[in-house]
């Protein structure tokens, strides 16, 4: 999808020839991406977030460019779609973080009922 928080993101062109019932995976850098996205994904995934990078006794600083502050890390929702947020294993800005860093595995398969 690209990348909104250096204005290289362009959903309309990126889903443009998606049609039909096949399970679409996005994959975008800034969750805040996932909110200009159509229904019906299978799921979004992200980064640039790190986790908030640090924390202080539960405090979670803002996430820089990304206005949707809820899109922080880990399993969200936006226009009905799952979209999961991935700490990642480095920093930015700041280089320090003491949030641990992750890589994540998803299976996929049929859903379970």
């Amino acid at each position: 999808v690209g990348d909104s928080s250096t204005g290289h993101e362009d959903c309309s062109k990126a889903f443009k020839h998606v049609t039909g019932n096949f399970p679409t995976i996005a994959m975008c850098h800034n969750p805040d991406s996932a909110n200009r996205m159509p229904e019906g994904l299978a799921a979004v995934f992200a980064g640039h977030t790190h986790s908030h990078q640090f924390g202080i006794l539960g405090f979670k600083p803002p996430v820089f460019k990304c206005p949707d502050k809820d899109l922080g890390y880990g399993l969200q929702e936006r226009n009905g779609n799952p979209v999961i947020i991935n700490s990642g294993i480095g920093t930015s800005a700041i280089p320090y973080r003491n949030i641990p860093p992750e890589i994540v595995v998803c299976a996929i398969g049929p859903a379970l009922t």
